[in-house]
């Protein structure tokens, strides 16, 4: 079944909603202010963060067909030469809902969309110089960097290399996408990339559990 007239003038209007959602993203949630409370966070966003992680704050908010939202979480991560903080990497999502015939919106625009996050993601990530991978994970795709940096020697109790290993970092960008919903995530600190990773795929899988429709 086509749509209808009136559907195609909804979708003009909240089209931008796709294309533009990373920037909002980048706005308000890559980087939680110290003023957000950390347990007002909806359900539906803290029900898409890792469970490890503490949740620094979401938003959430439907109008007609569509929801949007995002939220960031701190991840932890033990490692002898990281003694400032139990959650060094923070990971940060941004998530729209599109419910009724704005499900066509996401059919038509949704592949454009996800390879325009990873090529400017891959652009961005470029900068620093370090190689630059790009993976499928969890039914969504991500773009990487991951490096380490030398233990400082106040960061490690004793001496010795046993007690002073390298300190893994990592930058992430990442999309998946649902039949109904789609999701970009930043993951950024000192977390092994193994970690991060499982920590992204957590998110996707969470994603497709999602019920938008109960969030309203």
């Amino acid at each position: 079944m086509g749509i209808s007239p009136c559907s195609f003038r909804t979708i003009a209007r909240h089209g931008l909603g796709l294309v533009l959602a990373a920037a909002a993203f980048v706005a308000v949630f890559a980087i939680p202010s110290a003023a957000q409370n950390k347990g007002s966070c909806p359900e539906i966003i803290a029900s898409l963060l890792p469970k490890s992680g503490a949740i620094r704050g979401g938003t959430y908010s439907a109008s007609g067909p569509m929801g949007m939202g995002g939220g960031a979480a701190d991840l932890p991560f033990e490692h002898p030469c990281v003694k400032s903080t139990k959650y060094p990497a923070r990971v940060s999502i941004s998530v729209t809902y599109y419910g009724g015939e704005m499900v066509e919106l996401l059919k038509m625009q949704g592949d454009s969309a996800d390879q325009q996050t990873i090529l400017s993601a891959t652009s961005e990530l470029e900068k620093s110089k370090n190689p630059v991978k790009t993976e499928n994970l969890a039914g969504g795709q991500i773009v990487y960097w991951d490096d380490k940096s030398e233990c400082p020697a106040e960061g490690a109790a004793g001496s010795g290399t046993v007690n002073r290993p390298p300190i893994p970092n990592i930058r992430l960008r990442g999309v998946a996408r649902t039949s109904n919903a789609r999701l970009e995530i930043t993951l950024e600190g000192q977390i092994s990339t193994d970690l991060a990773k499982a920590a992204v795929a957590e998110v996707f899988e969470n994603l497709k559990k999602a019920d938008f429709e109960k969030a309203k």
